[in-house]
């Protein structure tokens, strides 16, 4: 395979031409010639890599190509186009499995698949995004580097590079972390918060308060995240984490007392108890909940180290199941044979697949098909701070996390486990 470099400032003339929707450079599509790839350069690459494709005949309409890069699992995805002439296509590779894979271009009805492969390789890295516990104060606003966090309990992530957090006891409040602003913010002060919600677009969140009446609070992009308050739920106990469904017109709950219940978003007066089942869903001070999109369905988590699905029925009628076995521990294997403890919060990737946190500081993963379960990070009762690869990072009590929706995951640690405190800090997780 040639590769082919760009002098900087051909290769930024190329992107502003490609980049011009309106602008022919050189023909449109003719339905009556084939489509061709003579190259295409980088042929190796991650996340997020620059392609450039050369042929001919891609034409100059943006929406009529598409580009795929077809992974050796067979399986098809789509590079975001960023602009195309009829001789060049300038493209980002996508996510896909590791290994050799192919590229093909797609015009209209005409598809031509590209000679040799792209070699696309992931990395896998934890890094510590902000907070230090040895630090004086646990609710200091600034700067990644500045901000000082206190107990942890929540993570809703926003976008790949921004997330609010819920934080209690220690200087109770909910945070808001920019990445690309360099900036912790508190959005609310005093309010104990578990686990939040967030919109898929990320314009807005919801958290429930548990102190008093478990006010739940919804927080809005553009309002800059000022609360406001949405509803007060009666379910007898704490709320630590709430969750919406796929259309995002129900926000569930579950709270310690095994309560489980929803409000409707746009008539937060219909709140609804599902059931209160002391014996499954409750679980010592924690219960967390998270939605699948890949199922459609609620799993839940609880102190008693029970995973439970919830699904519902045309009638509306709601269902549940146990899918974990009962014994304790850390064991890796199938469902049926492995062991959980000190479960914690918990999120679902797009293909189903379940990571889940203890507070034995490590985090599990759960195939969704094959049922297998596999500890992905950190070591069965060794606290740490250690960022690095998955062989080498460490955690303290991992406590929520979050799906960015893009192969990474924001993970909040420093909770409470055996009444001792651990260091709260954002970790990132990142699949690149």
């Amino acid at each position: 395979m040639k590769r082919l470099f760009f002098p900087l400032l051909g290769f930024l003339s190329l992107m502003l031409m490609c980049c011009n929707d309106n602008k022919e450079s050189s023909g449109s599509y003719d339905p009556n010639q084939p489509v061709t790839i003579s190259y295409f350069s980088p042929d190796t690459g991650r996340v997020a890599e620059k392609v450039i494709i050369q042929g001919n005949n891609f034409g100059t309409d943006k929406s009529a190509v598409s580009v795929l890069f077809t992974d050796n699992t067979g399986r098809e995805n789509k590079a975001a186009i960023i602009g195309v002439n009829n001789q060049t296509i300038y493209c980002i590779a996508p996510r896909q499995a590791e290994g050799y894979n192919t590229i093909s271009v797609k015009v209209n009805d005409k598809t031509v698949a590209a000679e040799g492969t792209f070699k696309y390789a992931v990395s896998e890295n934890v890094s510590t995004i902000t907070g230090d516990f040895k630090k004086d104060g646990a609710g200091k606003d600034g700067t990644l580097a500045e901000a000082t966090l206190g107990h942890l309990f929540g993570v809703a992530c926003l976008d790949e590079q921004s997330c609010i957090l819920g934080q209690a006891w220690d200087g109770s409040g909910v945070r808001y972390v920019s990445v690309d602003e360099d900036a912790v913010i508190t959005i609310q002060n005093g309010a104990v918060v578990g686990k939040v919600s967030a919109t898929k677009d990320g314009s807005r969140a919801y958290g429930a308060n548990i102190n008093g009446a478990n006010t739940v609070y919804v927080y809005n992009k553009s309002q800059a995240w000022v609360p406001s308050r949405l509803a007060d739920i009666s379910a007898g106990t704490d709320v630590w984490a709430v969750a919406l469904n796929g259309t995002e017109d129900w926000l569930y709950y579950v709270a310690a007392n095994g309560t489980l219940g929803r409000i409707e978003v746009d008539n937060p007066t219909n709140n609804e108890i599902l059931w209160n089942k002391n014996n499954d869903f409750s679980g010592g001070p924690f219960a967390y909940i998270a939605y699948s999109a890949y199922e459609d369905c609620m799993y839940v988590t609880t102190d008693k180290n029970k995973i439970l699905k919830v699904t519902w029925d045309t009638t509306g009628a709601h269902h549940y199941e146990q899918i974990n076995q009962n014994n304790t521990g850390t064991s890796d294997g199938y469902l049926d044979e492995a062991t959980f403890q000190y479960l914690r919060g918990l999120t679902i990737d797009e293909e189903g697949n379940i990571y889940v946190c203890q507070a034995n500081h490590v985090i599990r993963q759960i195939n969704i098909v094959t049922r297998y379960v596999t500890t992905i990070l950190g070591t069965a009762d060794v606290a740490g701070n250690d960022d690095g690869s998955p062989e080498v990072a460490l955690f303290s009590v991992p406590q929520d996390i979050c799906y960015d929706g893009n192969g990474g995951f924001w993970i909040v640690q420093g909770g409470r486990r055996d009444g001792n405190n651990e260091d709260p800090a954002l970790r990132k997780y990142s699949i690149e």
